[in-house]
């Protein structure tokens, strides 16, 4: 049997008279019924008034089945939702630059290298010194290139939990403020993260353009001058590095906060 593609809705109007007596009329639930017959399908609604038949007037009413679906673009909204909240809850990408900045790699499961030691910020100013991060950094095949004339390298060496991955999000350079710091961000939007420490090191070209003036501080994060953990890797830079192939050795950089 093939039903139509219209809706009969019924339904009851009653007289005032009746009404005004079936408002003192006891009470009784009752439910819709649904009746399928030839070429269409009815709804009929049963009175919620004991002896309503009496007095009722029956409306018909025709319904599309258009009308009792939602519009297309109610539909159309459902589903950009979804798309975009998929999206959102899908893992951040790294970012290979950013306004001043370069990510040359990243070294996982490193340890407490000395040369690239956990909770420390790091300046290198020469191709010997990038060449021991590389080493330090297990990696294999051909350095990555840095103009040290207008560029020097920076290297965060930070850890996560082991379900927290994390990214580096952006470096910033604070004119103001006199510091350079890392942006790190979670690669996923779980939340809660296991305690345990899984160290990782990022290693970035910044140009010498974008740095502050001297003295400045290259350091983990904004806050770290105010966090005990990482207070004593904040790397205190006495040398101008923005001057073309200028150079920093130990005693023009120490660690430690204000």
């Amino acid at each position: 049997m093939r039903l139509a593609t219209t809706l009969v809705v019924t339904s009851c109007e009653l007289s005032s008279s009746r009404s005004e007596r079936l408002d003192r009329a006891p009470m009784r639930s009752s439910r819709p019924v649904l009746r399928a017959h030839r070429g269409e399908v009815g709804l009929a609604a049963i009175g919620r008034h004991a002896g309503t038949q009496d007095g009722c007037r029956v409306v018909q009413r025709g319904m599309k089945r258009s009308e009792l679906l939602p519009p297309v673009w109610l539909v159309a909204g459902f589903v950009l939702v979804a798309v975009f909240g998929m999206a959102l809850c899908g893992p951040r990408p790294q970012p290979s630059r950013g306004e001043g900045w370069r990510l040359l790699w990243q070294a996982r499961d490193i340890g407490s290298a000395e040369d690239l030691p956990d909770l420390r910020a790091q300046v290198a100013t020469s191709p010997d010194e990038l060449a021991t991060w590389w080493r330090v950094s297990h990696n294999e095949g051909e350095l990555p290139d840095v103009d040290f004339e207008s560029e020097i390298a920076l290297g965060f060496a930070t850890g996560h939990g082991g379900n927290c991955p994390i990214i580096l999000a952006d470096v910033v350079f604070d004119q103001e403020g006199r510091k350079v710091y890392a942006d790190f961000a979670r690669k996923t939007r779980q939340m809660g993260c296991n305690d345990d420490f899984n160290p990782i090191a990022f290693v970035v070209a910044v140009e010498r353009t974008s740095l502050p003036d001297a003295p400045f501080k290259v350091q983990l994060n904004e806050d770290a001058d105010s966090q005990e953990w990482n207070r004593a890797g904040i790397l205190n830079v006495i040398t101008d590095l923005r001057e073309p192939g200028s150079t920093a050795d130990d005693s023009e950089m120490r660690y430690g906060g204000s």
